[in-house]
């Protein structure tokens, strides 16, 4: 509650910038929506052909994953927000860095070079401060999800095993023989594809994010390209 609380701070503070990751929070609803569907399908279509005692387990089973999948997909929405708060910092940093540059290519007015590096120091400071707020985000939910993805990474490997053996078994006795039928492979593969892509978004938003902080990290050091005539509490911001 507390990182939710934070980040929805953050995004009440800049609420246009959500409008340009628009298309990836749909998406990643999509596909986590998607999956448990499909899962729910698997499950229904898998009741015709276990055993008794295996009826039990199926609903436990399901039930496990789509906490699971909530989870995950708590996580990477948060993750997403945490990006679109990355590129408002990003872009309010270039502009400041651009802006000393400028600066350091002026003639020597002392009064009003101090007077506009203070602001621009102001500046870098709010700045700085809300990449500190997302780098704790960030940390904290690394240390939440730890054992989610753990878990994750378990489960993965449990749909690589159904779903192989599904195809080996499939081609190899056929339809009549496994009690199934080529609807019944169709649905398989497209959950396994809906799970895969899921987890394929889930890894590229945490990739993505850990970019951006780079990138401002890169754009920091650029710093040395102004020149010694900025004031030095700018220098120090910076």
């Amino acid at each position: 509650m507390q990182i939710t609380g934070t980040i929805i701070r953050l995004i009440l503070a800049s609420p246009n910038i959500m409008r340009s990751f628009r298309r990836n929070i749909y998406m990643k609803i999509f596909t986590g929506f998607a999956t448990v569907l499909l899962e729910i399908a698997v499950v229904v279509y898998e009741l015709n052909r276990v055993s008794f005692a295996q009826v039990f387990l199926l609903p436990f089973q399901l039930w496990a994953a789509c906490i699971l999948n909530l989870a995950m997909s708590q996580n990477s929405l948060l993750m997403l927000f945490v990006r679109a708060q990355y590129h408002v910092v990003h872009t309010e940093l270039r502009k400041v860095m651009e802006k000393s540059r400028s600066l350091s290519k002026l003639p020597r007015r002392r009064a009003f070079i101090m007077s506009r590096c203070c602001d621009l120091a102001d500046q870098v400071d709010d700045i700085a401060k809300r990449r500190s707020q997302l780098q704790s985000i960030i940390s904290q939910l690394a240390e939440v999800s730890g054992i989610q993805w753990v878990m994750v990474f378990c489960d993965n490997y449990l749909w690589s095993v159904y779903f192989f053996y599904q195809i080996y078994t499939f081609f190899k006795y056929g339809q009549v023989n496994m009690n199934s039928t080529a609807n019944n492979f169709i649905l398989d593969f497209t959950a396994c594809f809906f799970y895969y892509l899921d987890v394929y978004i889930n890894l590229s938003i945490m990739r993505n994010v850990l970019n951006d902080d780079k990138k401002i990290l890169r754009l920091m050091e650029e710093r040395t390209l102004f020149g010694s005539v900025l004031n030095v509490r700018l220098e120090q911001s910076v």
